[in-house]
């Protein structure tokens, strides 16, 4: 069975009560009640040994509940989960109700506790604030959900430091259509930014047209909010359900994820003082690697995919971890990625530093003695498993000695000299090999892939398709 971990110690101190305090009490009231003689016709006895009964059956119920009982870890989520405290209306009725989900044990909707497992709380599971919600019961009946995102955006607030408070930096946030609007406008409000303003929070299914990720081309498309009258400090951009992060710095240049990652984790070790390793997948640059060796930490290099960072940060205890795709994570908070959270983080990093993005973007990139440019592409093939079949077989030939080859799953990751490397990832759902490269020089890396991108659209007719 299921229980919180404040469920848990509840049942505890009522176990410790009823073994030291309401136990020896009703032996004291059967003594009391034999002294008196005649137990046939004895209502105080009857009644302490009634009494006697039912705390004995309470003791073993609450033993046996702790027995085989499983702790609930009470993790913060975007959406309703076990352990979230939810305020909803109803909408037939027009009342709200504020309720706590927790395990079946310690359900008691007299104390606005529900059970996991009762129709409204397994219809309100995956849920944020704003949304309608059909309660799936004998009689089905819709409720809204009220005040959810506020609970949110508090797990947040613990994490950010209060000089964020009040902020009168000019920041410009482009929701790019998506979800994150409703978490980063009542974010906005806790947070008391003066100066933080939303553009395209309107719902488009088509999201303007264009792909809802915070890419360097989308992001660039903001440059004339920067470069305008206005000269915001900074551009963020989020991707359409809230995982990704993108930058615009004060100059309206992009600052790509990789130096996002690499920045975080510098001013979290370096000038908040907190200590950890780093994560990142095969795909990250190696910025973060040598920020993270020069602050005397380990780096831990895993297969794509989110759940492999968020496994290995457990396994390391790592202080941060994150992807080249934008998503990020720190230890202490969810085990996924959240980009209003590293928007947060981002904000607290220029309040703390008290510099422009691009001066702090540079500190790191001097910090690490490293300048390589990371650049990435994707091209589709026609026969899937003969091309997968050829690339795992043969040797492709490069302008420059490749120093070894490292496979892993649908990796294959070739290893130059100077920290330079290049990576094919053949996807898992299409016929698409994504090539990410890292060189010396943006011309350099622009060559290699070249090369790459020639190589690959000549498999075809060099197996025969």
């Amino acid at each position: 069975m299921k229980i919180t971990l404040e469920g848990k110690q509840q049942l505890e101190a009522e176990l410790h009560d009823l073994i030291h305090v309401v136990q020896p009490e009703v032996l004291e009231a059967l003594a009391a009640a034999r002294a008196l003689g005649d137990l046939s016709e004895n209502a105080d006895y009857d009644a302490a040994r009634q009494k006697q009964a039912e705390v004995n059956a309470r003791i073993k119920e609450i033993q046996n509940n702790l027995a085989n009982c499983e702790i609930i870890e009470k993790t913060l989520s975007k959406t309703i989960s076990v352990g979230s405290t939810v305020t909803i209306l109803d909408l037939s009725t027009n009342e709200e109700s504020t309720y706590s989900i927790v395990g079946t044990v310690e359900s008691n909707p007299f104390e606005g506790k529900i059970s996991d497992s009762c129709p409204l709380a397994k219809s309100l599971f995956g849920h944020i604030a704003g949304e309608v919600v059909t309660v799936k019961a004998a009689k089905p009946y819709q409720v809204k959900v009220i005040s959810f995102i506020k609970e949110y955006a508090d797990s947040i607030k613990k994490w950010i430091s209060p000089e964020v408070y009040g902020s009168n930096v000019e920041i410009l946030y482009d929701n790019l259509h998506g979800v994150g609007v409703t978490s980063l406008s009542i974010l906005k409000e806790e947070l008391g930014l003066k100066n933080f303003e939303i553009i395209h929070s309107e719902h488009d299914a088509y999201f303007g047209d264009a792909l809802p990720n915070p890419t360097k081309a989308n992001m660039l498309n903001d440059a004339k909010y920067v470069t305008g009258d206005k000269h915001y400090a900074c551009v963020f951009g989020i991707d359409s359900d809230g995982d990704r992060l993108g930058v615009l710095d004060e100059h309206g240049n992009y600052v790509d994820s990789n130096e996002i990652l690499s920045c975080l984790y510098y001013y979290l070790v370096k000038v908040r003082g907190l200590k950890g390793d780093s994560v990142k997948n095969v795909a990250t640059s190696n910025l973060l690697d040598k920020v993270t060796e020069k602050l005397g930490f380990k780096c831990h290099e895993v297969d794509v995919g989110f759940k492999n960072i968020s496994s290995k940060i457990k396994e390391t205890d790592a202080l941060l971890g994150g992807e080249s795709s934008g998503g990020l994570t720190v230890r202490g908070y969810l085990y996924g990625k959240d980009s209003s959270f590293a928007l947060a983080l981002f904000m607290e990093m220029m309040a703390i530093m008290k510099k422009p993005v691009s001066q702090i973007v540079k500190e790191v990139r001097d910090f690490a003695g490293f300048y390589h440019t990371c650049i990435e592409s994707s091209i589709s093939y026609k026969d899937e498993k003969r091309v997968l079949s050829y690339l795992d077989n043969e040797t492709i030939t490069f302008p420059e000695p490749v120093i070894r080859v490292e496979k892993l799953n649908r990796n294959i990751k070739y290893i130059f000299a100077n920290d330079s490397w290049i990576l094919l990832r053949r996807s898992g759902t299409e016929p698409v090999l994504r090539i990410f490269v890292e060189m010396e020089s943006k011309e350099k890396a622009e060559k290699y892939l070249q090369i790459l991108n020639d190589y690959v659209k000549n498999i075809d007719s060099l197996i025969g398709v």
